[in-house]
């Protein structure tokens, strides 16, 4: 029998990016996909965002499909909601891995974050991200950035993650980490690898932020690799 493997997004993001990545794992695990409250298709859902939000998210998904401690891969954000939902449930998840997961929140790094995140601005300077935006979340887009932006501030404001409670954690993590991503740093990974009790780190070669960019292979093989081998043990 596949264990269970579920992919959860980052901020601003949605579960159709992560199709090609469920299809890449379907070999070897029952792969599954959610969008978090108020993303994709709940994006029309009035709902202020949280990682407390998202946690139940995830909670209600392993219950509802009755699973049994399911192996998580949590990229950017998604990692931070798996970490917060495993430091609240601790025999809820199976292994852990983060991907490309930002742990440095502070007033500082929160402001300059969310000043990122305007929608007209992103009209004007990045119109672009604002049509992929739009193809995720719909008309409702707009609310989507905004939402995130006062999430980024609260978090800023009242970390739900540090290196003290990190080593709560039970469940076996690996914290991975692009050398080349220029949104999260090596060095608040690996620290918070450091403070965790049942840690792994790798760094990624060649690998920036964005999951569209990165090496879906190397992906699968870094995960796959540390999931079957936690499973023999």
């Amino acid at each position: 029998m596949k264990p269970d493997l579920i992919i959860l997004h980052g901020a601003l993001g949605c579960k159709e990016q992560f199709i090609p990545w469920k299809e890449a794992f379907s070999e070897n695990f029952n792969c599954h996909l959610l969008d978090f409250s108020g993303h994709g298709t709940k994006s029309a859902e009035e709902v202020d965002f949280s990682i407390e939000l998202f946690s139940e998210n995830l909670k209600n998904y392993i219950h509802g499909h009755n699973f049994i401690q399911p192996n998580i891969l949590g990229y950017s954000m998604g990692g931070y909601v798996t970490l917060y939902t495993a430091l609240q449930n601790k025999n809820l998840l199976g292994s852990i891995i983060t991907l490309a997961t930002k742990f440095d929140w502070n007033p500082e790094s929160s402001k300059k974050e969310a000043g990122y995140l305007q929608p007209q601005i992103m009209l004007q300077k990045v119109p672009q991200l604002a049509r992929q935006l739009k193809q995720r979340h719909g008309s409702d887009w707009e609310k989507v950035v905004e939402k995130t932006a006062k999430m980024m501030i609260q978090l800023g404001q009242k970390p739900r993650l540090t290196t003290d409670n990190i080593k709560e954690v039970k469940s076996k993590t690996k914290f991975c980490i692009g050398e080349k991503d220029k949104m999260v740093s090596v060095t608040e990974t690996e620290n918070m690898f450091k403070g965790s009790s049942n840690g792994f780190f790798s760094v990624l070669p060649d690998t920036d932020h964005l999951p569209e960019t990165m090496n879906t292979k190397l992906i699968v093989s870094e995960v796959q690799d540390f999931l079957l081998n936690q499973a023999k043990k």
